[in-house]
Formats: C-alpha cells, structure tokens, sequence
C-alpha cells in the first residue's frame, strides 16, 4: 500500500498569490482598462532624445502619454511632447494598421464584438473590459477571453 499524503497548510500570503485572478494579469498585457482617445488611429513620428525617428499609429493618448504601435506588433509608451501626428498618406504602410485602430476606438464596453480566435474562426462575444490595446471579451459560453484590437472587430448588425 503506498503511503498516504498529507496536505500541510499554506501561509495565508502563499494562498493569496495562488488565487491571483488571471483576469487581472490579462488586462495589464493589454495595457491596462482605458477608454480610447481621439488620436487614437494617428499616424505618428516618435521625436526621442537621440534615437533615430521611428513611425508608428498611436493606440491611447492622454495629456501627458502616447502609447505607439511599432512595426512588429510592439508598443513603446512615450511622453506626449516626443510624438507628432503625420499627414495622412505619408506612412502608407501603417494604413491598415491605423484603420484597425480606429475600429477598435469607435468600441465601447458591452458592444457585441466579433473577434477572431487562434483558430482563425470569427466568434461573437460582449466586450466587457475596454483595454488600451484590446479587450476582455465575454464568450456566450462564458468564457471570457483577452483579445488584442487587431483581432476585435463590432459585431455585424444584422444577426438575429
């Protein structure tokens, strides 16, 4: 007969860290729950210190912070004063990733969204936490999913 187990008790501070929710850590990969800006879907110019300009399309502004899609799928938060919006045209290849943007600005928490899975299948949720870069979705089988904005599309109006 094998030998019986014994649970021995965790210290409450163990405990705690174990029953960390993952939703939590879902909305900081997202940046962290925020309402879009209107100069989300910009076109920009990064102006830092040094460092060479790069051009990106910003995700969330506020008074004193930019956060900028770069090329790659990576976003860099920057100070308010080092971007500067670009004439529509003179970044073409960021079009598409500025159109995506600005999709995902016109959402609000508790729209009906339509958000591609891993799978490449298009599924319907609720949007129930708007992030800077995506958003907490709410699959009708209770699921709730982080999704990032390039994946995060309104649902279309005429499902019954």
């Amino acid at each position: 007969m094998p030998p019986s187990r014994t649970k021995l008790p965790l210290h409450p501070e163990l405990l705690r860290l174990r029953e960390k929710p993952r939703m939590e850590a879902a909305m900081r990969q997202l940046g962290g729950a925020a309402d879009t800006s209107a100069f989300a879907g910009t076109v920009v110019r990064l102006r830092r210190g040094g460092d060479a300009p790069q051009t990106g399309v910003a995700l969330y502004a506020d008074a004193r912070e930019v956060d900028v899609w770069l090329e790659g799928s990576r976003v860099r938060r920057v100070r308010a004063d080092e971007v500067e919006a670009l004439p529509l045209g003179e970044a073409p290849g960021l079009d598409a990733v500025a159109a995506e943007v600005t999709v995902f600005a016109s959402l609000s928490n508790g729209d009906a969204v339509r958000w591609q899975g891993d799978d490449g299948v298009a599924h319907l949720g609720t949007l129930f936490e708007k992030c800077r870069y995506g958003g907490l979705v709410a699959a009708p089988d209770g699921r709730v999913l982080a999704v990032g904005f390039r994946r995060l599309w309104p649902a279309p109006d005429d499902l019954d």
